[in-house]
């Protein structure tokens, strides 16, 4: 069966109870348990006083209290009213490729797992570093993409998901790591990779990191 095609914010909509669910989906939650370790390090090195984790999902892996302001920013508006209940915090719904910040606000910026949503990284890009402050520090993740599984990214445009009832969906996915890895390099020569293996010969979780400059 042709799984059912969804936009972004509908997809998210549907499946952010499930998606972070380590019974449900393990591979997704062992890749934000990195991610929270990895932020985590970064943050005490940076200090940073103004945080922004945009695109946080239904388990944002900048802790509250890592900086004396964190704001968690996605699309789904129930998502983000339950991540303030469970652990507070300020938390904004957004388009993530237009950012509702006034310039130079945020010293900190993480970006996970949402870089291949992105169809035209350039702009999007550009709109980061707007609301970034000189000497602030970004990092984005993605999962690396030829490492995929083919029946879970069978195209260039769409990622497949089956929830936790059996129901096929599919949403736009795009290879746009690399193009975004080059525009980074163009901003910042020193920029830094990491790489972690999730499940070997599927999933590598591919972090950069980036250093405004004073």
């Amino acid at each position: 069966m042709e799984p059912k095609t969804l936009s972004v914010q509908d997809f998210y909509e549907k499946v952010w109870g499930e998606y972070a669910d380590p019974q449900h989906h393990p591979i997704t939650a062992e890749g934000l348990s990195v991610q929270t370790r990895v932020v985590a390090r970064r943050i005490r090195e940076a200090k940073p006083r103004r945080v922004l984790d945009l695109g946080c999902g239904p388990e944002p892996v900048v802790r509250v209290g890592s900086a004396p302001l964190m704001v968690a920013a996605d699309l789904v508006f129930d998502m983000l009213l339950h991540i303030k209940e469970t652990r507070g915090g300020a938390a904004t719904c957004l388009d993530a490729r237009t950012l509702p910040f006034r310039d130079g606000c945020f010293d900190f910026l993480w970006c996970g797992l949402l870089i291949d949503h992105i169809q035209s990284p350039g702009e999007w890009i550009q709109e980061l570093f707007r609301v970034l402050s000189p000497g602030a520090t970004m990092g984005m993740a993605c999962w690396r993409r030829a490492n995929l599984p083919a029946d879970r990214y069978p195209e260039d445009s769409r990622m497949c998901y089956t929830t936790a009832v059996g129901e096929e969906l599919s949403v736009e996915s795009f290879p746009t790591w690399e193009a975004a890895l080059r525009i980074l390099v163009e901003k910042d020569a020193g920029m830094e990779l990491e790489s972690f293996t999730i499940v070997p010969d599927d999933y590598v979780l591919q972090i950069a990191w980036i250093r405004i400059p004073p």
